[in-house]
């Protein structure tokens, strides 16, 4: 018979923490992912595959200048997930058609 995981009581407060250093989120040098697409416009390129949403939200916002929509640039997501954390994978593209003068 498997062993089931107790829980631990929610009215024992919490007294012991663990040590250790917090993760380091990846950081993008978003000018370069630029130059890159701009060289190939058109072609959509994978940026990152279960990123978080919020940085997707930042680039669909326009608040990452380097791939500001007014410049050409287009976005799209996939394998999207709903629950916490909230991932996806990104995929950018450069439209010169679509630069705002």
């Amino acid at each position: 018979m498997p062993k089931t995981a107790t829980k631990p009581d929610p009215t024992v407060p919490i007294s012991s923490v663990t040590f250790r250093d917090p993760p380091v989120p990846p950081k993008y040098d978003w000018p370069a992912i630029a130059a890159q697409l701009r060289e190939r416009p058109g072609e959509w390129a994978l940026v990152f595959k279960a990123g978080n949403a919020s940085r997707v939200n930042a680039v669909r916002d326009g608040r990452i200048a380097a791939v500001h929509p007014d410049l050409g640039f287009e976005m799209t997501t996939v394998n999207n997930t709903r629950q916490s954390p909230r991932t996806c994978d990104l995929y950018l593209r450069f439209n010169p058609e679509k630069v705002k003068a």
